[in-house]
């Protein structure tokens, strides 16, 4: 349970005894310490490669979530990224972002029905764009029910990437969790959505590697960091295991995506980037 976000892990803990609390966070301090890797000098698993100004076009699936929403705005102050598309069921609010006029004018929104994503216009959106950004998620709180959770994080993120492969789009970048495994065992009860969690990511990981896309790359974040005023069973939490913010995921997905040109008659293996991974590429200049 504690690869889930902070809010989300918070969430479970209003509801669980103090026994079953300390459980967790005695399994996580020692997950967290007995196999942290040590720090040394990192080199991005793909070649980092600055293009003239603004030539890169991109999709972002999930743009008003925490990770989507530090992802755009990122893209948008960047050079490299001369248009920028959102599509989602309601529109982002960039009002707080700072952003100069010509940064805002790159960025197209298109709202949506995002469970009529595979319609032909709405798959012609995707089209023209050198990589997809699928920052997809919700919490169990917000979905309600098993069944509404996948909904969002598995056939949401599946059509997004079905979509973008019938436009021909050639990079698929995919957030999911550290953690994700297609093959553990869950069930719908909500204590146990922990374990939903891991299999669902690990699901959607593996349908989107399967649709053997030119390149491919997943992004497995420990704990993440929403940003906002943490309440009092987050910051305990945030005690006891490492976690990630937003923003250096955002920046990490954008600097895997600045790589070398992509040879579309080639399928690339896919790249893993774990937790450290992610956090020693957000303290590359």
């Amino acid at each position: 349970f504690f690869f889930l976000s902070v809010r989300e892990m918070s969430q479970l803990l209003n509801g669980w005894s103090l026994l079953s609390i300390g459980i967790v966070f005695g399994v996580a301090y020692f997950y967290n310490h007995q196999f942290s890797q040590p720090a040394s000098v990192f080199t991005p698993f793909r070649q980092h490669i600055l293009l003239p100004d603004m030539q890169r076009s991109a999709v972002v699936i999930g743009a008003t979530g925490a990770t989507g929403k530090s992802l755009v705005e990122q893209l948008l102050r960047s050079s490299q990224w001369g248009r920028v598309t959102v599509i989602h069921r309601r529109e982002l609010d960039t009002s707080t972002m700072d952003l100069t006029q010509e940064q805002i004018s790159k960025l197209t929104q298109h709202q949506i029905d995002m469970e009529q994503m595979l319609n032909k216009e709405n798959v012609q959106l995707f089209t023209g764009h050198d990589a997809t950004f699928c920052t997809l998620g919700t919490t169990r709180e917000r979905a309600g029910t098993a069944q509404n959770f996948r909904k969002v994080d598995v056939t949401m993120a599946r059509e997004s990437a079905i979509a973008s492969k019938q436009a021909n789009v050639s990079h698929f970048s995919l957030l999911t969790s550290k953690g994700a495994n297609a093959g553990l065992w869950y069930n719908d009860w909500k204590i146990f959505h922990g374990l939903l969690y891991l299999q669902s990511k690990g699901q959607i990981e593996n349908e989107v590697i399967a649709m053997q896309f030119p390149r491919t790359s997943i992004f497995r974040p420990g704990m993440l960091e929403r940003g906002g005023v943490a309440r009092w069973n987050e910051k305990l939490v945030k005690k006891f295991v490492d976690w990630t913010d937003v923003k250096d995921v955002a920046k990490a997905m954008i600097l895997d995506a600045e790589s070398t040109a992509i040879d579309t008659d080639q399928i690339e293996s896919p790249i893993f980037y774990e937790a450290n991974d992610i956090q020693n590429m957000a303290k590359l200049e």
